[in-house]
């Protein structure tokens, strides 16, 4: 790869270009801009839409024609060519493309907003009340094409706060905009909080099309002790009945008895159990007590019931109960792995970062036989909807666990189908636009 004779590329067409400030600064070189640097390479000029007229293409198509740069070009323009001699001309020597897929010399905006919403007054997230949920809604623009994302850690589980998220997100957003000048491709780097890698990457797959329309909004109903809640829900589903219950948070006979009851009333029903490391071994002995061994086949799994994986492990050996992975699947040393009773991994995108990096969970799970389960870190009806649609695209015949949006007060922009809260929208009072410098 020859830089200096790219940069002399560079440099002489820039010159001769310089009266034509329709021409964007990105000059891209090689095999439609890969990267493949060649003495016949095609030069691929952008010009930008707006105030591009016939007359201005033939004056640039001179200019270019009358330059000493022995490079055929290609002419990739916004807006169509009217004059068939000018169009014949250019044809000659290069090809017109009238739109431009990859965005890399397109214009690029963004904007970010902060919502926060009420939410029920009953919520604890680790001994904490949570009165309120808070999070941003962000939005990347390239050419004519959009997508928006949601940047919502939650507090008590994610170790950045919204504050940080912002910060961090407001810096990616700048670089992003200015690696356009250069032709850089900025990629969603581990560094990046897993909130704001989740949300910036659904904004980015939302505006490449690279997001599914279609979503899986069929959700496994919380419960929280009574039958009857779940009679209705469990009708209405599709293929497998399946609900959840939160355990750990009282003692654990209790927990045992109403899993059991509710195993014993509905006989179709599938249970996942949610314990969030809350007992030693010798409480997660005591909840299998209580439910009769022919009942524990349905019980999906529970997501860690002990302290630490080996004693969820030495749990699920001894019970015969399979049990998943959660807050295992966000640790730096964790691995997907097959393992004895190990039913699925549990993944929270807000908690686990980009879409790409939970696609590759998703992989490695499926590849072993494992069932991997997307599920809801409390993000409002925004950020459901992409979950719903992202557990669609790639967990397709699981039911994800995405039922928390009952927990609001309001949805926020987009709806969620069939909810009847009320929405809320960028004019209203619970969401503020962020300024940007």
């Amino acid at each position: 790869m020859d830089f200096g004779l790219t940069e002399t590329i560079i440099k002489n067409i820039g010159w001769h270009l310089r009266h034509f400030p329709q021409v964007e600064t990105a000059i891209l070189f090689g095999s439609r801009g890969k990267g493949n640097f060649r003495e016949d390479s095609d030069i691929d000029l952008a010009l930008k839409g707006d105030g591009i007229t016939d007359a201005m293409l033939h004056d640039i198509q001179q200019t270019l024609s009358q330059t000493t740069i022995p490079y055929k070009f290609d002419v990739i323009i916004y807006d169509k060519i009217t004059d068939p001699a000018l169009l014949a001309h250019i044809q000659q020597v290069g090809k017109i493309f009238y739109e431009k897929k990859d965005c890399a010399i397109q214009h690029r905006r963004y904007q970010l907003f902060r919502y926060s919403i009420p939410v029920d007054s009953q919520l604890i997230l680790r001994n904490r009340f949570l009165k309120k949920r808070e999070g941003l809604l962000v939005k990347v623009c390239c050419g004519q094409n959009e997508g928006w994302g949601e940047i919502a850690p939650l507090p008590e589980f994610s170790h950045e706060t919204l504050d940080q998220a912002q910060a961090q997100a407001i810096e990616w957003l700048e670089k992003w905009d200015q690696s356009r000048s250069c032709n850089v491709k900025l990629d969603l780097t581990a560094d990046l909080y897993p909130s704001v890698a989740f949300g910036l990457s659904c904004a980015l797959f939302e505006m490449k099309g690279r997001l599914d329309d279609e979503g899986n909004y069929q959700t496994a109903p919380l419960c929280y002790g009574d039958p009857d809640e779940l009679y209705e829900p469990l009708d209405q589903m599709q293929g497998e009945k399946v609900a959840k219950v939160k355990v750990g948070m009282y003692e654990a006979n209790r927990d045992g008895l109403i899993a059991d009851m509710l195993l014993e009333a509905i006989p179709d029903l599938q249970l996942r159990l949610d314990a969030n490391r809350s007992w030693t071994p010798a409480k997660a002995q005591m909840f299998a007590k209580y439910v009769k061994p022919e009942h524990r086949a349905r019980i999906q799994f529970i997501e860690e019931p002990c302290k630490t994986r080996e004693e969820s492990r030495q749990f699920a050996a001894e019970t015969g109960i399979n049990i998943a992975w959660d807050e295992s699947v966000r640790e730096p040393d964790f691995c997907v792995e097959k393992e004895p009773h190990l039913a699925a991994i549990v993944i929270k995108p807000t908690l686990v970062g980009s879409i790409e990096r939970c696609a590759e969970l998703i992989a490695q799970a499926h590849a072993l036989g494992i069932k991997a389960v997307i599920s809801s870190s409390i993000e409002s009806s925004f950020g459901l909807t992409q979950l719903a649609r992202m557990a669609q695209q790639y967990t397709p015949n699981v039911t994800p666990g995405l039922d928390t949006l009952d927990l609001m007060d309001y949805q926020v922009v987009r709806t969620w189908p069939g909810s009847e809260l009320p929405v809320v929208d960028f004019d209203s009072e619970f969401i503020t636009e962020v300024i940007l410098d």
